[in-house]
């Protein structure tokens, strides 16, 4: 049976909204297997930890703590749907960083209200974070950076421009990665710029990094290629230097070329002196 708080389903071909989950398994669940993210001020990442909570509101079916169709004050009496809205509560608070809830928590604090003053912290200033957000991104260069980490850089900044409204194509996202890559990558410009059908950002992604593996390896086939060549060159040096600095000629053997044998070079004998007194 439906619950009278159930909120109605806005697709009337689809399945009706899922029934609410009570107090008692709200009470059970740990919200960091459904949440697995901690919203933080300082990381654009609201984006994901409040899809995560759509999914879960709409898996355990308490959109409507949410989003603004049901009014507290009007269900004071109805005490399983405010354990319920309490148990959200506790849920908010477990995934936000230590700062952010220092900055909105309250006693006695609603769902909705808990929800919405979250959105504010992020969305409130919306436009100087997007003013920021872009330039960062438009200024962004690889450098030293591993392709890995320009990515992740690009990829951030990408979503903070996401939370406050201002997306970034996929394509936008290519044209930048490519326009402020290390120059031993302009090789690699043309390529993706001329793939048909257009490669994607992850596709380009995958692309460099491959470009990266690829020069990692040349440079290190250079260097033991160099450093082969050097060994080589100290081992000739080496053997050298024990001549003298000059490279041996070979023994020459002496011959017999005077006639009758003189010029022989066995050694002669020499006679004995006699020493004996006459």
């Amino acid at each position: 049976m439906a619950s009278p708080h159930s909120s109605v389903s806005g697709n009337p071909f689809g399945d009706p909204e899922p029934e609410p989950i009570s107090a008692a398994t709200a009470q059970l669940i740990n919200i960091k297997t459904h949440v697995p993210v901690v919203l933080d001020p300082e990381s654009p990442n609201y984006t994901a930890w409040s899809t995560f909570f759509d999914i879960a509101f709409r898996k355990f079916g308490i959109l409507d703590h949410v989003d603004g169709t049901v009014d507290i004050r009007l269900k004071h009496g109805d005490v399983e749907w405010l354990q319920v809205d309490a148990s959200i509560v506790s849920w908010l608070y477990a995934t936000i960083s230590a700062d952010l809830l220092n900055a909105i928590i309250k006693p006695r604090d609603s769902t909705y209200r808990v929800w919405t003053s979250i959105a504010e912290e992020f969305l409130g200033n919306a436009r100087h974070r997007a003013t920021q957000a872009q330039q960062e991104f438009h200024s962004l260069h690889q450098g030293e950076l591993s392709i890995s980490d320009y990515y992740r850089q690009l990829k951030m900044l990408a979503d903070t421009l996401r939370d406050v409204g201002k997306p970034v194509t996929d394509s936008g996202m290519v044209i930048n990665m490519l326009r402020g890559l290390n120059p031993k990558f302009s090789h690699v410009v043309t390529t993706v710029n001329a793939a048909q059908p257009p490669m994607t950002f992850q596709q380009a992604r995958w692309f460099l990094l491959q470009e990266e593996s690829w020069l990692a390896n040349s440079s290190k086939l250079a260097m033991s290629t160099a450093l082969l060549a050097k060994a080589t060159a100290n081992a000739s040096n080496g053997a050298t230097a024990g001549t003298g600095g000059q490279t041996p000629s070979p023994a020459v053997i002496p011959t017999n070329t005077s006639p009758g044998g003189g010029g022989s070079d066995r050694p002669r004998k020499r006679k004995k002196q006699d020493n004996r007194p006459r």
